[in-house]
């Protein structure tokens, strides 16, 4: 789902269903960027404040990458889903 895209710069979400407790995460993507594009991923709140609850933030190359990564949350206050946000101009 591409959720907004401003200035040339991309957020693209996945959202996960309610979790009743803490929860763990195993989100497996493949990126690539033919400018070396600067990217956030992780996991975020669903509604406002749209805090992040775990993110790091990545340098994408060339080449089809595959990443995995695991997050391990506490109990929230309201559902999360999986954020990448581009920093860069994308075309």
């Amino acid at each position: 789902d591409a959720a907004r895209i401003d200035e040339g710069r991309a957020q693209i979400r996945y959202l996960f269903p309610p979790a009743d407790g803490p929860a763990t995460y195993l989100v497996t993507f493949t990126a690539r960027s033919l400018t070396e594009a600067s990217i956030d991923v992780g996991l975020r709140q669903d509604d406002a404040p749209y805090a992040w609850v775990a993110s790091r933030r990545l340098r994408v190359r060339e080449d089809f990458t595959t990443r995995e990564m695991i997050f391990d949350l506490p109990a929230q206050t309201q559902s999360v889903g999986f954020y990448i946000y581009v920093h860069d101009p994308v075309s």
